[in-house]
């Protein structure tokens, strides 16, 4: 889909966490720099936690796959590097902040055939939400 396109079809929540992420990206990435995963994802979780006011009931919306969609589209477009964790730390953030349930993974690789990976996504209720669909086949979880 060009990006035209793509732009053209998101609703004005998913341009609003565009921006949020555009500008969080690289502060998670900072923090995973300075501090570590351990602290990050600890900060990350009080944020959220500190948000109960704010929750709203999604149900059974599209709202997990929708802000995936724009996290994933904010951590190509950044001029800001950035990786699938920094992705997956991020969407769980939004997610926990807003009440919804999921799980962060982090998953290895390392065969013969290829060269030693990891990778993180994000699951809700056993299905990848972000960072590929084919991850829970490719990588053996350890978180």
């Amino acid at each position: 889909m060009s990006a035209l396109r793509t732009a053209k079809s998101l609703s004005l929540q998913q341009w609003r966490y565009l921006a949020k992420s555009l500008v969080l990206l690289p502060i998670v990435d900072l923090s995973l720099r300075m501090r570590g995963y351990a602290a990050t994802l600890s900060t990350l979780n009080s944020l959220s936690a500190t948000a109960l006011a704010t929750r709203q009931h999604w149900g059974e919306s599209d709202f997990p796959r929708d802000i995936a969609k724009v996290v994933e589209i904010a951590g190509r477009r950044s001029f800001w590097p950035n990786s699938c964790l920094r992705q997956a730390l991020l969407l769980k953030y939004f997610l926990a902040k807003q009440g919804i349930a999921c799980d962060l993974r982090i998953g290895v690789k390392n065969s013969p055939e290829t060269s030693f990976g990891a990778h993180a996504w994000v699951e809700r209720d056993g299905v990848v939400i972000i960072g590929g669909e084919h991850a829970q086949l490719l990588y053996a979880k350890l978180i």
